[in-house]
């Protein structure tokens, strides 16, 4: 008779779905807000939409190695001390919150240590941090919600 044991997983395997997924999606929302600058200072952006997917997928694997970085820096730390608040539904919240802050200091880090603050078409680097952070951190909540299945707590009244 042979016992099955589900295999446990990998500590970094929900760091790196999530770095991927927060480093195109964080790319995709950084872009759409240059779009929505350009279009609002009158320069029509959709003469280049052929060049959206390119972008998306150029930048995206360029940032996958510093979201990566920035979960392991800052979400790995925060989700072994909140780990028992990610059975509670409401925790997304504090996820994407915390990302979008751990996104955002992340990134003045990175552009402090090389090269200084850093604008594009008028958008501050005071919310680019933030377009990577915010899905890294809810992805991460998402995959380490699936991987840890923490059950409630018991009410012990």
């Amino acid at each position: 008779m042979s016992i099955y044991r589900e295999p446990a997983p990998h500590p970094l395997e929900s760091v790196a779905k999530a770095a991927l997924v927060g480093a195109y999606i964080g790319t995709l929302l950084e872009l759409a807000a240059i779009m929505v600058l350009e279009a609002l200072s009158g320069y029509d952006p959709w003469t280049d939409y052929w060049a959206i997917p390119v972008i998306v997928l150029a930048y995206g694997t360029f940032a996958i190695p510093f979201t990566a970085l920035g979960l392991c820096l800052f979400g790995i730390p925060l989700n072994k001390v909140l780990r028992p608040l990610l059975h509670y539904d409401w925790s997304f919240l504090l996820a994407a919150a915390l990302g979008a802050m751990a996104g955002q200091v992340f990134f003045w880090l990175f552009t402090a240590l090389f090269g200084g603050p850093l604008t594009i078409n008028g958008l501050l680097s005071a919310y680019m941090g933030v377009a990577w952070g915010l899905p890294s951190g809810i992805a991460y909540w998402l995959y380490e919600r699936r991987t840890y299945k923490v059950p409630p707590p018991s009410n012990p009244v």
